[in-house]
């Protein structure tokens, strides 16, 4: 169970409830219990509370000065229907919607964000969001929005003066358009109604008026994808100019490597299981330098020869983790 500053915990063996005020090591974590004595903690004896028990982030008013006063931050409150980091989604008009990052947490967040569309990822935005404040995305009409895959998050947090390095948090939200047929809430963050997302790994967070209307936002958590089937990339120099006669070698080794490292950022970034790399056979200068490349990416399993029957000895096949 990943911990974080700001969540709300119930002790196991004692009574009561507190809010996380520090991450101290990987196995222990300070909590504050409502009273001028922080305590140490191991993560085995706490347990999260459901954010559907809270109206807010945080145990109260009194302890939220105090975790405020202590980190140097204000602990400033989304809405109820904010409790986690979250993609938040606001119609603008009949068929067009903004997209927003919102972050309820007393944490800034350096973060990145890619959207899916059929097989292809896109980078749309980067940046730093600080605690209570939220950063929009990208604006999209209905039928951009219905043709989206997914949305994937990476966040790393950071709080001067607390804690310990993070590795960052990796989400992706499936997408489909029956994300947005249930009724908007009201966000006071943005005074306005919309449709919230968490995108935090734990026990997905429920808001309190979906909770009194019966009605319950699931988001399912991400799972690791498949791998898919083998793809090909042909570097002969005739698939990828139109006039390699006017080239020089220096020149065609460099578009030839160009495109090599781009067919394997998106096989990567694709999931494939494995690529089989067609760099002919000649003087094996290509496929000398296809290797070298190929000892820097850490993604890569294994490199072996490509189906003798299919390619002779001009193909090399990669095998991915």
């Amino acid at each position: 169970m990943r911990y974080r500053v700001g969540q709300k915990v119930r002790l196991l063996h004692e009574s009561g409830t507190g809010v996380i005020t520090n991450l101290i090591d990987r196995h222990h974590v300070e909590v504050d219990m409502g009273d001028d004595f922080p305590i140490d903690v191991h993560i085995d004896e706490i347990i999260p509370v459901d954010s559907g028990e809270n109206t807010f982030l945080g145990a109260s008013e009194e302890i939220e000065e105090r975790i405020s006063e202590r980190l140097g931050t204000t602990i400033k409150q989304l809405g109820t229907s904010i409790l986690d980091l979250s993609l938040v989604v606001l119609p603008k008009g009949d068929r067009t919607y903004t997209l927003h990052l919102a972050n309820p947490e007393p944490v800034e967040l350096l973060f990145t964000c890619f959207i899916k569309k059929g097989k292809k990822y896109e980078g749309i935005a980067s940046g730093v969001l600080n605690s209570g404040e939220h950063f929009k995305l990208m604006q999209l009409d209905i039928d951009e929005l219905n043709k989206l895959k997914s949305f994937y998050v990476q966040v790393l947090q950071f709080l001067p003066g607390a804690g310990f390095p993070h590795t960052p948090l990796q989400r992706e939200l499936d997408w489909n358009k029956g994300r947005i047929q249930s009724p908007p809430k009201f966000l006071k963050l943005f005074n306005a109604e919309g449709w919230p997302f968490s995108l935090r790994e734990d026990k997905q967070s429920t808001d309190i008026q979906s909770i009194k209307e019966s009605e319950f936002v699931r988001i399912k958590k991400v799972e690791e994808a498949k791998p898919r089937e083998e793809g090909e990339v042909d570097l002969h120099i005739e698939e990828l100019v139109k006039k390699p006669h006017l080239m020089k070698a220096s020149e065609m080794l460099k578009v030839q490597l160009e495109h090599f490292r781009k067919m394997l950022d998106k096989a990567i970034m694709d999931n494939y299981a494995s690529l089989v790399v067609i760099h002919g056979v000649g003087e094996g200068t290509l496929r000398k330098e296809v290797h070298k490349v190929l000892k820097t990416i850490k993604q890569v399993k294994s490199v072996e020869k490509g189906d003798l029957n299919k390619y002779g000895n001009g193909a090399t096949k990669i095998i991915f983790h």
